[in-house]
């Protein structure tokens, strides 16, 4: 069930990446690099914390991680492209 969970969070991520990383600017690049670093401890830091739970604990880490990733092309969508709540909301299926 555990690996199902981050099937999702990798999609998620994946996708979002992939539009971030085609839409952004150079200095958000290197926004996100500093901010990987973080994320890369983070993995490595519930990793370790939760080692008694064994290989789910990396399957948990790496939940984190992508979701952490993840958050960071929400935000640059929100920042950068400034959607309105209307844009947002989903109209009648005709």
């Amino acid at each position: 069930a555990a690996y199902c969970v981050l099937l999702f969070c990798m999609a998620l991520n994946g996708i979002l990446e992939a539009f971030m990383y085609a839409q952004c600017p150079p200095s958000w690049v290197r926004t996100c690099n500093v901010w990987q670093v973080f994320i890369s401890l983070a993995l490595l830091g519930t990793a370790w914390a939760f080692r008694w739970a064994g290989p789910a604990a990396l399957v948990g880490a790496n939940c984190l991680a992508m979701l952490l990733r993840a958050t960071l092309g929400c935000v640059f969508i929100r920042q950068h492209l400034k959607p309105s709540l209307d844009e947002l909301r989903l109209g009648p299926v005709a």
